[in-house]
This record gives structure tokens, C-alpha cells and sequence, in this order.
């Protein structure tokens, strides 16, 4: 049997995501594609000299990462391979994200005037759900208040909360169950086309930050512990698995930040 197919069917058994899974045969393709060498002919320099060649190309760390890991599962756990061990995981950049007002959520939504696009920015920030969780939606995963997430980040099972978006996500009901409430071409609407869907609406909103999926997510958050939401709630609602996950999602409100006396007298 071939080895990446034996990779498939250990990942699949392990319960990783069909994303995850497809990620990871990706960057194997690829490196092998580089190398131009067999799996078993690989060695750790080839490794380490197709790392560099990410970094040089401008490769982010969590990117970088994520090609470690894919290599590493297939050298390391599928092919026994012990040349990893001397390979260190790149390191993940701690990035702020940022987080919208209340105003400018507000604002955001204004400035959409197509109904879908707007129904998305609503039900995105309404729910803090990832971008791919959100565009995975089926009708019959939202009822009223509560949306169901159906195999989320670690392939797991979940409830989040929704603003009463009943009648605009009827608009848009075909009256198949099964069917995305947001329809693309052939499936559902691409990643790509929802965080160009936000950065259109941030340039009418004008507002000069770095809008996107992840952006309203951190709002979502933040706004809830704003209003004295307990973390541990947040926690389950992000599907986080660590509550330290949650805390990197929350970012202090800066109005509430000015109010606050400093300590330096003058």
C-alpha cells in the first residue's frame, strides 16, 4: 500500500479533520516535489535546507510550523524515521488580534448592502465562530438562538449562541436542510471570498485595521467578557480545548483602558 495512503487512513483513524488531513498531504507532496528524492531516501539536511528555503521565500512561522508538522507525522510516525528528533518546531509568532468596537461592528454591517454578505458579518460576529465553522453551516445546524458546529478545529462537536438572525437566514432557505446557507458555485462560499467580503466592507466602514474572520472572532470574545460573561463559557463556545487559548483571545477595551487612573502622578 502506498505510504501516503497508509498516512490518510492513520490520520482518518486518529480523528483528525478532512482539512487537516488534506493540508498534510499537501506539504508532503511538495517537499517531495523540492527534494526530488524518494520518502525513504530523505534525510535531515533535506529537511532543514526546505525549511530555510520556506523562510526565504517569506513564510510566515505558524505557516512554517504547520509544514513541520505535516513532515513530521509522515517521517516520524508513519515511516519511523528518527532523523526528526534533532529538528527543531519552528516558533509561533504571538500576534495581537485585533479587536472592533461595538460601533464599528455596527459600522461594518451598515456599510454591506448585499444581503448575504451582511448576514455573514452578522452570524460570524454573533457566534465567534472560526470563518471555515461558519461557511460549513447548514440550515439545519441553526435553531433560533443556538447554531450547531458539526466536527469544528479537532474534529469536535459543539453549540455557540446567535443573534435572532431567523428571518435573514429564511431569505436564503431553499428548504433543503442539508443545503450551506452560504451557497457557492459548488459547494460553499471559499475562505478567500468571506475575508474579501470583510476588507471591502472595512474600506466603505473606513476603518484602518486589519478587518477579517479572526478579527470579529476576538471581538466576540472580548465583548463578552466585556459584559461579565464568564471565561470558562467563552472558552467552550471558541471550541478551545485550553483555556490558556482563550486568554490570547482577549484583548482589553480601550475605552475602558483610558478610564483607567495611572498610578504616575504628575
Amino acid at each position: 500500500m502506498n505510504n501516503f495512503r497508509i498516512m490518510h487512513m492513520e490520520m482518518k483513524i486518529r480523528g483528525f479533520s478532512k482539512r487537516t488531513i488534506e493540508t498534510y498531504l499537501y506539504h508532503n507532496q511538495k517537499f517531495l516535489k523540492y527534494t526530488q528524492k524518494s520518502p525513504r531516501s530523505v534525510n535531515n539536511m533535506d529537511v532543514k535546507q526546505y525549511l530555510e528555503s520556506l523562510v526565504d521565500k517569506g513564510l510566515k512561522n505558524t505557516s512554517l510550523a504547520m509544514t513541520y508538522n505535516a513532515l513530521k507525522f509522515y517521517y516520524y510516525n508513519i515511516l519511523g524515521r528518527r532523523f526528526f528528533i534533532n529538528i527543531k518546531r519552528p516558533k509561533i509568532e504571538k500576534t495581537i488580534p485585533f479587536v472592533l468596537s461595538k460601533e464599528e461592528i455596527h459600522k461594518l454591517i451598515s456599510v454591506t448592502t448585499n444581503p448575504k454578505h451582511q448576514l455573514l458579518i452578522k452570524m460570524l460576529y454573533s457566534s465567534g465562530l472560526r470563518v471555515s465553522e461558519c461557511l460549513n453551516l447548514r440550515f439545519k445546524d441553526i435553531d433560533k438562538c443556538i447554531v450547531f458546529v458539526k466536527s469544528g478545529k479537532g474534529n469536535k462537536d459543539r453549540l455557540s449562541i446567535l443573534a435572532n438572525l431567523s428571518k435573514e437566514i429564511n431569505v436564503f432557505n431553499t428548504g433543503n436542510p442539508n443545503d450551506y446557507i452560504f451557497k457557492g458555485k459548488n459547494s460553499h462560499l471559499t475562505i478567500r471570498s468571506a475575508q474579501m467580503i470583510l476588507k471591502k466592507a472595512a474600506e466603505i466602514a473606513k476603518i484602518n485595521k486589519n478587518v477579517s474572520p479572526h478579527c470579529l472572532r476576538a471581538s466576540f470574545a472580548t465583548h463578552l467578557i466585556d459584559q461579565g460573561e464568564h471565561l470558562g463559557d467563552i472558552k467552550e463556545l471558541l471550541g478551545h480545548s485550553n483555556i490558556r487559548t482563550t486568554y490570547g483571545y482577549i484583548r482589553p477595551n480601550p475605552s475602558r483602558i483610558s478610564n483607567i487612573k495611572n498610578p504616575l502622578k504628575p
